[in-house]
């Protein structure tokens, strides 16, 4: 009996040793399960987190440069075309117009993207508050990064806006974690900004990749490209939405330039009329196809090979690489029908000094219709002033800002 009692006993004391085993080793299993759930939770939570940064720092870059996009300043327009000095309060006006545009097409762009399931909604911050989502300002060297944002009050000029948003409780927008109710993760709210400025102090232009300039061939000379010398015709109505042009008043008056060349005096031979416009020949052939395609499509890196790959504003004689080209009857016909297929867009033109080869500067302004001749002649072509800003714009410190051009860029 004592025999049975015996293994008995070491039978239960195997059991009971077998038991507790069991239970360490479910301990051990339960934390080293939840340690590795915890540190694949966490993983997955930086990269959701990442991801969702990413996407509002695409909101706000976007946001910015469409808002942005609508401060130039238009009062050399709006006073040189009618001959007239616009006064500050004038000017307030307008600049507070361009904010309020810049502003809407923000909140517009900002309402087209969806971060965490929900559109992101940038509230217009009409007061301008410097916490706002939408702050503009002017920037004095937009080529600097992080330079200081004086804040726009009403008076001045302005050239950026900063976007400023994200994810918070406020906005219904706090973004839930993964696993969140096991290891008892609060909601996160982050906020990202972004800063973008126009910088329009332009000498040049360079196709940037695959994006031509967007300039016409033609180079405006003496005061035709000067605002402040135009006669003052309001004939024609431009939707700056679409382009289309139409017969009517828009409170932006035309100039004409004139290309060609006319008989003077009734003598035999042909004498250079008191042209307006060169014809350029950008590239290393020059034939009408070429001139065709850069009214149409613009200059590319090919087309400026030969000049550095830029078209720069010269102080004297022009690069030899830039031939200039007789206005024939058959290419005045030519660039009038390539003239005729970009109305209402804009575009940049070379301007320069009367009798001179030199390119002295830039404008930017649309086809809106044309005349049968000029007064001994020529071509006559009916432009509008416009403002434009282009990637292909080259920028720098020293150069006078340009009323009309401008580079859209982030500066932060």
């Amino acid at each position: 009996m004592q025999h049975i009692d015996h293994q008995q006993s070491e039978r239960h004391t195997a059991r009971t040793a077998r038991q507790e085993r069991r239970g360490v080793v479910s301990i051990v299993l339960v934390v080293g399960l939840t340690t590795v759930l915890a540190a694949v939770a966490l993983a997955v939570n930086a990269a959701w987190l990442v991801y969702h940064r990413n996407q509002i720092r695409s909101v706000c870059e976007a946001s910015a440069l469409a808002g942005v996009g609508q401060m130039f300043d238009q009062s050399p327009i709006a006073s040189g075309l009618h001959g007239r000095h616009t006064s500050p309060d004038a000017l307030a006006v307008l600049t507070g117009r361009q904010d309020a545009r810049a502003r809407e097409q923000a909140v517009r762009f900002g309402a087209l993207n969806v971060v965490a399931r929900r559109p992101m909604r940038l509230d217009a911050n009409w007061d301008n508050n410097t916490d706002g989502d939408l702050v503009t300002g002017w920037v004095d060297d937009p080529t600097a990064l992080g330079a200081p944002l004086l804040r726009w009050q009403g008076r001045g000029p302005l050239n950026s806006m900063v976007v400023q948003t994200g994810l918070a409780k406020s906005k219904s927008l706090a973004l839930s974690l993964w696993a969140a109710g096991m290891f008892s993760f609060e909601p996160v709210e982050m906020t990202v900004s972004a800063r973008a400025t126009v910088d329009q102090r332009v000498f040049g232009f360079r196709p940037a990749g695959h994006v031509s300039v967007p300039m016409v061939p033609l180079m405006i000379q003496g005061s035709g490209g000067n605002a402040d010398s135009q006669n003052d015709a309001d004939q024609y109505r431009v939707d700056p939405a679409t382009g289309r042009v139409s017969r009517g008043r828009d409170g932006l008056a035309e100039f004409t330039i004139y290309l060609g060349t006319a008989r003077r005096g009734g003598g035999s031979a042909g004498v250079p009329a008191d042209e307006t416009t060169k014809i350029i020949h950008f590239g290393k052939v020059a034939s009408g196809y070429g001139l065709r395609r850069q009214i149409l499509s613009g200059l590319t890196a090919g087309d400026l090979e030969l000049i550095g790959g830029a078209v720069l504003q010269e102080a004297s004689a022009a690069p030899s690489a830039i031939g200039f080209a007789d206005a024939t009857t058959a290419n005045l016909a030519s660039i009038r029908r390539s003239l005729s297929e970009i109305v209402g867009q804009k575009r940049i033109w070379p301007t320069g000094d009367h009798g001179s080869s030199a390119i002295t500067g830039f404008t930017a302004a649309r086809v809106v219709g044309f005349q049968h001749k000029g007064p001994m002649g020529q071509l006559a072509v009916v432009l509008q002033p416009c403002v434009l800003h282009t990637c292909t714009a080259l920028v720098c410190v020293e150069a006078e800002r340009n009323p009309r051009i401008g580079k859209v860029c982030l500066t932060q």
